[in-house]
């Protein structure tokens, strides 16, 4: 078996695998032809625009693409039409440029092949696969004559490839479908879990039950992020001894409800028997005992005992009038009072506002206690106010002695 140097691509191959990388063409192998012209040492085979010597011509067979450098493209020449042998000293691929067929690459021999002359008897053939160096091969549309001598590799790979069928078919019966391509049929959008039956479905029915599964897992769950736990049910608290126990941040959620089950049953404790500012009562008129009074209340009483204590000091007394006559247009009004009398004698007498001057001066007090006696009877200051001086000046011992007086108003 001869040697080939790798195949060089020619100038107007490159023109053309430009146009193929772009999108403008197909790489279409159209022609490969066998020359026995040998050329010289430093021929430049980028700028050959054809082969001298060319012996014979055939269809490529095969043409596929081996990885993303590389397009292979197998070769059949056999010796049918051949009259005299040769050397096989040039291999020239040749592609087509819209209408316009060009060479495309050479593979020069460094130890040439003979071609046999073909004795009509047992034909031979030679099998080259010639490798072509693509840049971005995987991404090139290859167009294939299918009017191309089949090799026997061609056989042996297709045998192969039909066994590999066999053994990777699926049937019923199972098979593997991981290199399956394949269209889904995804249920209405009402349903967000479908039922998915133990037999019976196709597989675009199955897989489309399985991604309206994955989508509504992912539209429910619950991550750092967000995510709706309305129907999440917890199965178990972690207990809390804390009181009022806050929760905090990295909490897992049953730690995070066991603080808030504790936090809400001591609150419930201490309400027993608590008191709510709804139930505060705002007068001193209401008795309920079980109700409690507010500051307000509080404060209105502590004012009415601080008037009681501020009259006392004042030696005052606050006239009650329990008695009315009316006698030839005259009126007569009498009654009597408490009061406080200081050491001195002197006390206070004060009447309801109704009361004017002219019926106070006409007003006569008298106490109700042996041995005391009005000496003087004065206005006060006010309409309805009268200081009263008792006799025995120095008589009182105490800071505040009580007396009763009677009194009378004649008025008309």
């Amino acid at each position: 078996m001869g040697a080939y140097k790798k195949a060089i691509i020619t100038e107007a191959g490159n023109q053309v695998l430009a146009k193929v990388v772009a999108g403008e063409l197909t790489l279409n192998f159209s022609h490969a032809r066998t020359s026995s012209y040998a050329y010289a040492e430093g021929t430049d085979y980028t700028k050959l625009t054809s082969l001298q010597d060319v012996k014979q011509e055939i269809i490529p067979s095969n043409v596929k693409v081996i990885n993303d450098t590389a397009v292979s493209v197998r070769l059949l020449f056999g010796n049918e039409t051949v009259g005299s042998e040769y050397l096989i000293q040039n291999i020239g691929l040749y592609v087509m440029d819209g209408d316009e067929e060009r060479l495309f690459s050479v593979s020069a021999a460094t130890d040439p092949d003979q071609m046999p002359a073909y004795d009509g008897v047992a034909p031979s053939s030679f099998i080259y696969n010639v490798s072509i160096p693509v840049s971005q091969a995987e991404s090139l549309t290859l167009q294939i004559n299918p009017a191309g001598a089949a090799t026997t590799e061609d056989i042996l790979e297709l045998e192969a490839g039909i066994q590999g069928l066999e053994v990777s078919k699926v049937t019923g019966d199972g098979g593997a479908i991981s290199n399956t391509e394949t269209t889904i049929s995804e249920p209405t959008n009402e349903v967000k879990y479908p039922e998915i039956t133990a037999s019976g479905g196709t597989t675009k029915a199955v897989l489309g039950w399985l991604a309206r599964w994955v989508k509504s897992l992912k539209a429910d769950k619950v991550d750092v992020s967000g995510g709706d736990i309305k129907d999440t049910k917890v199965s178990e608290f972690t207990a809390s001894t804390a009181q009022y126990p806050i929760p905090a941040a990295g909490d897992s959620f049953k730690v995070f409800a066991g603080k808030v089950l504790k936090f809400a049953q001591d609150i419930r404790s201490t309400a027993i028997g608590a008191c709510y500012i709804g139930q505060l009562v705002s007068n001193t008129s209401t008795n309920n005992s079980n109700l409690p009074a507010s500051a307000a209340a509080v404060y209105q009483l502590g004012q009415q005992i601080a008037q009681l204590n501020s009259d006392k000091l004042n030696k005052s007394a606050v006239v009650s009038q329990y008695k009315k006559l009316q006698i030839n247009n005259v009126l007569i009004q009498f009654g009597r009072l408490e009061c406080l009398v200081d050491y001195y004698g002197r006390a206070s007498i004060t009447f309801p506002e109704s009361y004017s001057d002219a019926e106070l001066y006409s007003c006569i007090a008298v106490p109700m206690a042996q041995n005391y006696a009005v000496r003087s009877i004065i206005n006060n200051g006010a309409n309805n106010s009268l200081a009263l001086l008792m006799d025995n000046e120095g008589a009182f011992p105490e800071y505040q002695s009580k007396i009763w007086m009677q009194y009378i108003v004649i008025g008309t």
